[in-house]
């Protein structure tokens, strides 16, 4: 399969989008795959995701399968989760909550999988204050003398 780079540039920030070329019959189909927000030559967006996965099915409809916000190219939403993926259907796999790039969430855990199947796992929450791992408890009591930073 050969992937088309398809450059968009507004004075510094610039936009890729990564998607296949083939053919089938007499029709020629061009579908996104990735789409990619630049600014400075890092994965940086202001106003939505930096980074779109699409699937990939050889049709006239695509759903998206993740979408992650950067900031100055680190993982980062101040907003809700930096990251989150679907499966084919449309169902929500992950949450991942991001700030300058370390997991980290305050309001609940950073990292949420719902019951579908991803990396073999089904439904889980893991906690984490500024990149590093707690359990429920650790979290509560950190987060209450805010023993994180």
């Amino acid at each position: 399969m050969k992937y088309k780079k398809i450059f968009i540039a507004d004075g510094s920030v610039d936009r890729i989008i990564l998607s296949p070329e083939y053919k089938t019959g007499a029709f020629f189909f061009k579908e996104p795959l990735y789409d990619f927000y630049f600014f400075n030559g890092k994965l940086h967006r202001d106003d939505g995701p930096a980074a779109i996965d699409y699937w990939n099915r050889r049709s006239k409809k695509y759903k998206i399968s993740a979408f992650r916000y950067y900031l100055n190219g680190l993982k980062h939403r101040d907003d809700g989760p930096a990251e989150t993926r679907y499966d084919e259907k449309g169902n929500l796999l992950l949450h991942k909550y991001w700030k300058y790039g370390k997991l980290h969430c305050e309001n609940g855990p950073a990292k949420i999988i719902y019951g579908g199947n991803i990396y073999g796992i089904h439904g889980r929450t893991e906690y984490y204050l500024n990149g590093t791992s707690h359990s429920k408890e650790e979290y509560e009591e950190r987060l209450a003398t805010k023993l994180y930073w």
